[in-house]
């Protein structure tokens, strides 16, 4: 019987010994891969259509962090809100309800080296008529930092 709780400890010893180097690894391997990926100081979704575009919501993967706002006016803007971060995302999916009608929609997030990079990067994804849209990081020009100063 005393053999039997000392293979049953050493399994145990075991397991945790493989469970925390899965852990320290995959930790490892995260952050060298985060190192060049870039900062991002807002986020905003663009309404390109002529119509009102309703519970707009973005899901950015592999971190599953999902953004929304409840609607866009027609050839506005709206930020989404999050805290200047590193982008981590590597892919994102859009939803939106448009006349009534939902629309889903699979992109690749741009990654870019912050290198040689002055001012605020902003992450823009633009929706257009016909379920289209696009995203990419874009510098803000000084207005666009001084009107979101002045909004906040």
């Amino acid at each position: 019987m005393s053999k039997m709780k000392y293979v049953w400890l050493a399994l145990v010893m075991l397991y945790l010994m493989l469970a925390t180097a899965c852990v320290i690894d995959d930790g490892v391997a995260y952050q060298s891969s985060g190192k060049d990926r870039t900062i991002i100081r807002r986020g905003v979704i663009e309404n390109m259509t002529e119509v009102i575009l309703k519970e707009v919501e973005v899901l950015h993967l592999p971190t599953n962090v999902i953004t929304s706002v409840s609607a866009v006016l027609p050839n506005t803007r709206a930020e989404i809100g999050f805290q200047p971060t590193q982008l981590r995302a590597d892919s994102a999916v859009l939803r939106w309800t448009e006349r009534g009608r939902q629309i889903e929609v699979q992109l690749e997030v741009p990654q870019v080296a912050q290198e040689g990079k002055k001012g605020s990067l902003t992450l823009v994804y633009r929706i257009f008529s016909g379920g289209r849209v696009t995203v990419q990081i874009e510098q803000n020009s000084g207005e666009d930092r001084q009107l979101s100063l002045e909004l906040n």
